[in-house]
């Protein structure tokens, strides 16, 4: 059976105190449950990637995902019994212009502290990175 999509929107910008709401209007933590269960894994092997848009040049800027709601839903996450969670992300064009660009080195730039406020900690992963080739044919898309 498939889930169907919720989108919730929640008036208040970037405040990590309304993500609780946003995660409840929209039913994330049944969505998470179910999937975890049609998995068959449990909470503590479950492995989640947050893979924000870390397209930002300095802390603060509105183009990106703001690391204080990541951290907050990683601790969101760990207080429900999830405690492998790891931040994603790739490096991009900016890296041919730019120094210290790989995505550990942007998390830290833009605000990232690679754990949480209550000292739990996660990994950023660069997605770009041990990549392996794909069957794909030649000319594909």
């Amino acid at each position: 059976m498939a889930l169907r999509s919720r989108v919730a929107i929640v008036k208040g910008g970037g405040n990590p105190l309304h993500l609780g709401r946003a995660l409840r209007l929209s039913h994330f933590w049944d969505h998470l449950e179910r999937t975890r269960r049609r998995a068959r894994v449990t909470r503590l092997r479950c492995r989640i990637v947050i893979k924000p848009d870390l397209a930002l040049y300095d802390q603060g800027s509105p183009t990106g995902t703001d690391p204080a709601l990541v951290e907050a839903l990683i601790s969101l996450l760990h207080r429900r019994g999830y405690p492998q969670v790891a931040v994603a992300a790739s490096s991009d064009e900016s890296g041919i212009w730019l120094e210290n660009r790989d995505p550990a080195a942007v998390a830290e730039l833009v605000g990232y502290h690679f754990r949480t406020r209550e000292g739990r900690p996660y990994e950023v992963l660069d997605l770009s990175e041990d990549l392996i080739p794909g069957p794909f044919e030649a000319g594909s898309v």
